[in-house]
């Protein structure tokens, strides 16, 4: 049943359906809650039942796991599985950790996120070897769609990042924040490369909405500091500066 709601999401005129999109999220929503439930209940077999948060939303391979591995394997399209995650009711802490756990096994294109705990998502140096692959390097054969889709797909799955608590040390919120630094530089890295002059070029500039959008909310939203400000431009656009100025300077002395 969660298989055959999940893959309804995939049609276009039920997404477009306001009525029906909401009639299937409230099913699939219920049956999400159900079943994780009663899982808790199992998994804790004697101890009263704690609520989500506390257990971290953790249960064994169960009926809704299985069936996202079926739409894991199934749904290969970019653009299907950014509908479908986007259709998909994150109503509840349970649906909404399923919801992140399909998108990143869609970016990383690896079933095993399925499977983690809420705590155990999100792997910025991952993410950030994962950016390098040539399916992300921006160049003429680059299909923007696919790139704009692919971010979109990552910040659901990033979500707020999984932040360490209010009272973790010092060093442990500098060293996160530290982890989100180099995945920001990263996205800025490609929106920079991305040139999106004139109107034939919408895919581009869709491509460069979704990648400032996402920086923007790794370094204003996610980090537990804000930056301190270095000055009129920061330290990477500093140095993009200093490049400039000086092939500037070697074409005119050629």
């Amino acid at each position: 049943m969660f298989c055959i709601l999940s893959r309804l999401l995939l049609d276009a005129a039920i997404v477009s359906d306001c009525t029906t999109l909401s009639k299937i999220g409230d099913v699939i929503n219920a049956i999400v809650d159900r079943l994780t439930h009663n899982d808790l209940i199992k998994d804790v077999s004697g101890l009263p039942a704690l609520s989500f948060t506390e257990y971290q939303l953790t249960w064994s391979v169960n009926q809704i796991t299985t069936a996202l591995i079926a739409v894991f394997h199934s749904v290969k399209d970019l653009g299907l599985q950014l509908r479908l995650l986007r259709s998909f009711p994150a109503f509840s802490p349970a649906s909404a950790l399923l919801q992140r756990r399909l998108a990143l096994a869609f970016f990383f294109d690896e079933r095993s996120f399925l499977m983690k705990t809420a705590g155990n998502l999100v792997d910025f140096k991952a993410i950030r070897r994962h950016l390098n692959r040539p399916e992300f390097v921006v160049n003429s054969t680059t299909d923007y769609s696919d790139l704009a889709a692919a971010i979109v797909i990552l910040a659901i799955g990033i979500d707020d990042g999984d932040p360490p608590p209010d009272g973790a040390s010092k060093e442990t919120k500098a060293a996160f924040d530290h982890d989100v630094d180099t995945v920001a530089q990263k996205i800025k890295a490609m929106f920079n490369q991305i040139n999106d002059t004139g109107a034939a070029h919408m895919k581009r500039t869709d491509a460069k909405q979704s990648l400032e959008s996402f920086h923007s909310t790794l370094v204003y939203a996610m980090r537990t500091k804000q930056k301190a400000k270095g000055g009129i431009w920061d330290e990477e656009e500093v140095i993009e500066k200093q490049k400039g100025v000086m092939s500037g300077f070697a074409r005119r002395e050629k």
